[in-house]
């Protein structure tokens, strides 16, 4: 597998729109880029308030670390430091959540992490036991991950009466994306 290196004026790695991208390639960047603009939404909220439920922190940085050891799974790094659990800061959540993103979109614009969907690879989980996997599945566990702990931050933030970002996947895609 090749080496990723990341510059600081990263951008977009392709158009959606290129006719010579696979369907499955745009699918994928189309959803890592709506779940990247939810991610983002919440953010923004969070630095609206000063008070916010704990649990709601915790539960984001959840989202943004499990993203992260995905990532280094898929790529073969090992980082001890990241934890599902570990405690990020309201400031660290733009930084790591963008970091998070652009990673994934330079992955899927890779020759090798970007056409075979098929490739398994094996990682060792946080109980020591060896998993074997693939791309396609490791891309979809991120995704319904982060949505399915963005669900429970919405539920504790509505109990507490803050309105709520608009994170629908049908009002992003039709408003941020051509897929």
């Amino acid at each position: 597998m090749e080496t990723l290196t990341l510059k600081s004026s990263y951008t977009e790695p392709f158009n959606l729109q290129d006719n010579s991208l696979s369907e499955v390639r745009k699918m994928f960047s189309s959803l890592f880029k709506q779940n990247n603009e939810a991610n983002e939404d919440y953010i923004l909220l969070f630095e609206k308030y000063d008070q916010l439920p704990s649990k709601c922190l915790d539960i984001f940085s959840h989202i943004i670390n499990v993203h992260e050891l995905w990532l280094n799974r898929i790529t073969n790094v090992h980082d001890g430091d990241v934890k599902p659990w570990r405690s990020l800061s309201k400031m660290d959540f733009t930084l790591r959540n963008e970091d998070n993103y652009y990673i994934t979109l330079g992955l899927l614009a890779s020759e090798s992490y970007g056409k075979d969907y098929n490739w398994n690879f094996t990682y060792i989980n946080h109980e020591g036991n060896q998993i074997k996997t693939n791309l396609t599945d490791a891309y979809f566990h991120i995704l319904s991950h982060s949505a399915y702990h963005r669900g429970q931050i919405a539920y504790i933030l509505k109990q507490h009466g803050i309105t709520l970002p608009e994170t629908q996947f049908s009002i992003l895609k039709n408003s941020s994306s051509p897929f």
